[in-house]
């Protein structure tokens, strides 16, 4: 069955049951994860140039890999992925640097910029290092300090800032006992897959998502909206499955309410707050939708980590009697933030309503732009009387569609008044259309792996964007349309 690593422990810590399953079947990366995976060995392949006296232990196998870390120990030199085991337990460890005479520092590397929230990254992160923690006490290895090497969000390549910066995490460690551990090891070594139920907990990139989740038709009650606090699990648990099913004397929002209601009747609106909405609408119209990447290494010299490089702009313009679409896409390598925006100025005017789905995005973009080029900060400002967010409508419930099935995410919405939807594009969704973009003009920061799966490119990018801005269109016509016809 081979040892238990520490991605079991932290998968276990999800779910015991796709811990269980993992051990056999391995599900195919998704995009995303693939995207991941590779900015996280980029970060690797950074973070070992800070020890540049550090040796990697070989990889060969797990057993290779304990025995060479046995004998690269006494040398006293910063050893990259050390390994040990513990009664079946198996550690690796970023980064381990000598200190004093016999004790070391354990650096774990994260590809995050913001480690400060300790209990929202708990299980993420601490729970990470105590594995390691435990396995190496187990072996008697003296640990001075553990710490976390996370990115600093101020770096960029242009100034002298240091591109990690590291802090000790060792009083925040959880300290698992280890009956708490075997509790998970015996989980692992069960001779079949436990019996864990459907939750919150789930993900779809689980291995068993699809058969954990058959026969949960459309209209349950995971669709409950906002739920934090759980109550889909306790309706479920409770033989209740259907939203339309849950008793009139549940404790539900205002908005889980409307879902419910929508779940029994179907479409529920607010008509006041509809035609209030759009009796505030100023021509022309600008329907305006942006594409941006971000990667953990900066691609140009004055961004930051992580930093949201918008390379892509749609805009739909209703005049009144006619609507006209104009469109951004830089088709280079060179950094598209300055042609980016002063295109955008041109196109927006200096009057009429600037429709957006999802205001605090565009909003955040276009200050990021305005303090890389200060000649645009007046006009930028000027946007703010402008801005109609179409999300408010949505996120409000004043219109509510059961097939929306909890979310007032554009890509729901939009299928309600147009069936069509996105489901005929080559690309379907944002981050797809950031790694299009990097494939074309950017593929060192995808991997020659991901960047030769991507089969979509300029075509698709500008078929996607300027759906968006459609979308919004035709939203607004079929809110009129529900309100006048």
């Amino acid at each position: 069955m081979g040892y238990f690593t520490k991605s079991d422990f932290l998968t276990g810590n999800k779910c015991v049951k796709r811990m269980w399953e993992e051990k056999t079947v391995s599900g195919s990366p998704t995009y995303s994860g693939q995207f991941r995976i590779y900015q996280g060995k980029l970060i690797t392949d950074e973070s070992r140039k800070q020890f540049p006296e550090g040796v990697l232990v070989p990889l060969f196998s797990v057993d290779e890999n304990i025995k060479e870390t046995q004998q690269l120990l006494k040398k006293r030199v910063p050893l990259f992925e050390a390994g040990f085991q513990y009664k079946g337990f198996y550690a690796r460890c970023d980064i381990l640097v000598p200190h004093g005479e016999n004790s070391w520092d354990l650096i774990e590397v994260k590809s995050s910029k913001n480690i400060k929230q300790y209990e929202k990254y708990k299980q993420k992160y601490l729970d990470d290092i105590d594995f390691q923690r435990f396995v190496l006490e187990g072996n008697g290895i003296p640990i001075n300090s553990y710490s976390l090497m996370y990115l600093n969000k101020d770096y960029t390549p242009e100034r002298e800032e240091p591109l990690f910066l590291i802090e000790e995490v060792s009083d925040y460690l959880p300290l698992y006992s280890e009956p708490e551990m075997k509790k998970f090891y015996d989980f692992f070594m069960m001779a079949s897959s436990p019996d864990v139920p459907i939750g919150k907990h789930c993900e779809k990139e689980c291995v068993s998502y699809e058969s954990c989740w058959k026969g949960i038709p459309d209209g349950n009650v995971f669709e409950l909206y906002w739920d934090s606090k759980r109550r889909s699990e306790q309706f479920y648990n409770s033989g209740i499955v259907l939203l339309s099913d849950i008793p009139d004397e549940a404790k539900l929002s205002a908005k889980q309410c409307i879902q419910v209601k929508a779940a029994r009747e179907g479409l529920q609106l607010d008509i006041d707050n509809i035609q209030e909405f759009l009796n505030g609408l100023t021509y022309p119209l600008y329907y305006m939708d942006f594409e941006t990447f971000s990667t953990a290494i900066p691609v140009f010299d004055t961004t930051k980590v992580y930093q949201k490089v918008p390379f892509q702009w749609s805009v739909h313009v209703d005049r009144g009697d006619q609507i006209e679409h104009m469109e951004f896409l830089e088709q280079s390598t060179n950094d598209p933030r300055y042609s980016f925006i002063s295109k955008l100025r041109r196109v927006l005017g200096d009057k009429g309503s600037v429709i957006v789905y999802n205001a605090k995005f565009e909003r955040g973009v276009l200050k990021e732009l305005a303090e890389a080029f200060p000649e645009f900060s007046d006009w930028v400002e000027s946007l703010e009387e402008r801005y109609v967010d179409l999300l408010d409508v949505f996120r409000g419930f004043s219109f509510y569609h059961p097939a929306q099935r909890g979310s007032a995410s554009l890509k729901y919405v939009y299928p309600v008044f147009d069936q069509s939807g996105y489901s005929e594009l080559g690309i379907q969704e944002g981050e797809f259309a950031s790694f299009t973009y990097l494939k074309e003009f950017h593929p060192e920061s995808l991997g020659e792996k991901l960047a030769s799966s991507i089969d979509v490119g300029v075509p698709d990018l500008l078929e996607y964007c300027k759906k968006d801005t459609e979308a919004m269109v035709v939203i607004i016509e079929g809110l009129r349309k529900l309100l006048y016809d």
